[in-house]
């Protein structure tokens, strides 16, 4: 098949990508990578999510560079590697662009013909147009629970509400805001030791292992999952500034910066 991953320029992104990328994928799927790199009001106007895009995003792009300027990509063996690394890896494009509901866009993708477009962490809406284009259609990775967390901050919202759980969504995108059927809802059980932070990285992994193991079945389009239609849910958006102030007394952390470290030094070769 023919896939498009669209994804997102930080270290959330990044990890994603390394986990569905494999010799096994590029040797049996033709694939590119779409990167977008949007910033929302609220991660530049409020203080701890100023710092969050900052560790996400900002820190880990800068290291990137200097990795990717330093040194060749190393022979031994990396638990991450940083995009253009990736790139090199496995002989694929990635590149970053805008909205990809640009007549620009639009054009590319019309130019690739992919037969599926894999969303996870992207951060524009796929708009009708778009969504038309790919033969089999476009599966979304959502780090939350359907249709209960859709929006922003999933695995947050789920911890305010004391949730035992936290789960991700694998569904697929239609012209609402993450609506489409459901495929399957993945878990992990709540843990004390782990941050918002912690927690998108291992629901992605899981959101991806499901598609690895999906993509074999994604054929035709006739013989599609179609998935389950959802319910009445709850849109989340970012909570007020004032609330952030408050989160540390309940308990949650955006956060824990040794963990962060251990992300970095995955990049290290081995």
């Amino acid at each position: 098949m023919r896939i498009i991953v669209c994804t997102r320029n930080d270290l959330k992104g990044n990890i994603a990508l390394n986990h569905f990328l494999s010799e096994a994928v590029v040797a049996t799927h033709q694939v590119a990578v779409i990167l977008s790199d949007k910033m929302s009001l609220a991660e530049q106007t409020i203080p701890e999510l100023i710092l969050y895009e900052f560790l996400e995003h900002d820190l880990p792009m800068t290291y990137f560079k200097a990795l990717d300027s330093a040194t060749l990509l190393s022979p031994n063996r990396q638990t991450y590697y940083t995009f253009q690394q990736l790139a090199q890896r496995y002989r694929i494009s990635i590149s970053l662009h805008g909205n990809i509901n640009t007549p620009e866009m639009l054009a590319l993708l019309h130019e690739f013909q992919p037969d599926l477009i894999l969303s996870c962490r992207y951060d524009y809406i796929f708009k009708p147009t778009a969504i038309q284009i790919p033969r089999l259609g476009i599966l979304n990775i959502h780090p939350g629970v359907l249709p209960m967390y859709r929006g922003v901050l999933s695995p947050l919202q789920a911890l305010l509400n004391n949730d035992q759980r936290l789960g991700v969504t694998v569904h697929w995108i239609n012209a609402g805001i993450d609506t489409g059927n459901i495929l399957n809802i993945l878990y992990l059980d709540q843990d004390a030791k782990k941050s918002v932070f912690d927690y998108y990285i291992a629901l992605y992994q899981l959101g991806i292992q499901y598609v690895l193991e999906l993509l074999p079945h994604l054929k035709e389009k006739g013989n599609l999952p179609m998935g389950t239609p959802q319910g009445e849910g709850h849109y989340y958006s970012y909570p007020p500034k004032e609330e952030f102030a408050n989160f540390a007394a309940k308990g949650i952390s955006l956060v824990h910066l040794s963990r962060y470290l251990d992300y970095l030094s995955a990049y290290s070769p081995t």
